[in-house]
C-alpha cells in the first residue's frame, strides 16, 4: 500500500519516541519552548503509523525530538504532526539522519557517523528500491551525495572517519577532538589498536597559537603556503594531500 502523508493533532503521551540518532539536549528544548511560547509551534513534528489498520494508532516519533519535548514542558497536551503511513524502520531512520544532518551543533564526530549510518542503510534499502543506492559502497557514496546534499569526498571522508575503533572515539571526546575531522582522519589511517592512544597523543601536543591574528599576518600566513606548494614537486604535493586527507 502508497504511502499516505497528512498532518493532524495527537496526544503528546501517545508518541513512542524509540532509539534516537542523537540525545536530548536539555537548553536546546528551553530555547526552542521559549521560542514556541513567543511564536508557536512553526514546523510540525513527523510521526509514523506502524499499521494503518489499527483503531488505536501507535505513533512512533521520526524527528523533531525536542519540539516534543519543548511541547511537553509547556504544558501542551497535543501537538501537531505530519502523520505518514510508511511502515520501513530504515526509511524512517534515514529522514531522522537527514533532518540532524544540517544542525549546526553537530561535531565532526556526529556528522560523519550521521553519513555513514545513512550510507549504510541506503545501500540496504537499495537491494529492493534500486534508486536508492547503486553497486557497492561508491553506490552508497554516491546515494548520499544526491540525498544528503553533501560532496562525493565529504561522504568518503564521512566512512573513514566513522570506521575509527569505539575506544578511538571516546578517546576524541575525551580530548575535545571530537571536532577535528583532520585528526579524526588521521588516526583512521592507523590500524584500530594504535587509534585512540594517536588521538591522545595528539591532544597532548596541539601547537601553539600564533601570536600574529590581524589580517596581514593571515595573508602572510598564506602565501607562504603557496609558496611552499608551488615549490613542490607532484609527489610530494600528493603525498601532502593524502595526509590532510585530500585528493588531487
Amino acid at each position: 500500500m502508497r504511502a499516505v502523508r497528512e498532518t493532524r493533532k495527537i496526544d503528546i503521551d501517545g508518541i513512542t519516541i524509540g532509539q534516537r540518532v542523537r540525545p536530548l539536549n536539555a537548553e536546546a528544548v528551553k530555547e526552542i519552548a521559549a521560542s514556541i511560547k513567543r511564536i508557536g509551534l512553526r514546523t510540525p513534528i513527523t510521526v509514523r503509523i506502524t499499521d494503518p489498520s489499527d483503531d488505536i494508532p501507535d505513533y512512533r516519533l521520526v524527528s523533531g525530538l525536542h519540539r516534543l519535548e519543548a511541547m511537553r514542558a509547556l504544558g501542551e497536551d497535543e501537538i501537531e504532526a505530519y502523520v505518514t503511513t510508511d511502515t520501513s524502520e530504515d526509511a524512517a531512520r534515514m529522514w531522522e539522519i537527514a533532518e540532524n544532518l544540517h544542525r549546526s551543533d553537530l561535531t565532526a564526530l556526529e556528522r560523519s557517523e550521521h553519513i555513514a549510518e545513512w550510507i549504510r542503510l541506503s545501500d540496504k534499502l537499495a537491494q529492493t528500491v534500486p534508486v536508492l543506492g547503486g553497486r557497492g559502497n561508491e553506490g552508497g557514496v554516491r546515494a548520499a551525495a544526491r540525498g544528503l546534499g553533501v560532496e562525493r569526498m565529504d561522504a568518503n571522508r564521512s566512512v573513514k572517519v566513522a570506521s575509527l575503533s569505539p575506544e578511538a572515539k571516546e578517546a576524541a571526546r575525551e580530548v575535545g577532538l571530537d571536532d577535528n575531522r583532520t585528526a579524526l582522519l588521521e588516526a583512521a589511517r592507523l590500524p584500530a589498536e594504535q587509534q585512540a592512544e594517536a588521538i591522545r597523543h595528539r591532544a597532548a601536543f596541539k601547537p601553539a597559537a600564533d601570536p600574529l591574528e590581524d589580517v596581514g599576518a593571515l595573508e602572510k600566513q598564506v602565501a607562504s603556503l603557496m609558496n611552499a606548494w608551488n615549490n613542490a614537486g607532484p609527489d610530494a604535493r600528493q603525498e601532502f594531500l593524502c595526509r590532510i586527507g585530500a585528493t588531487l
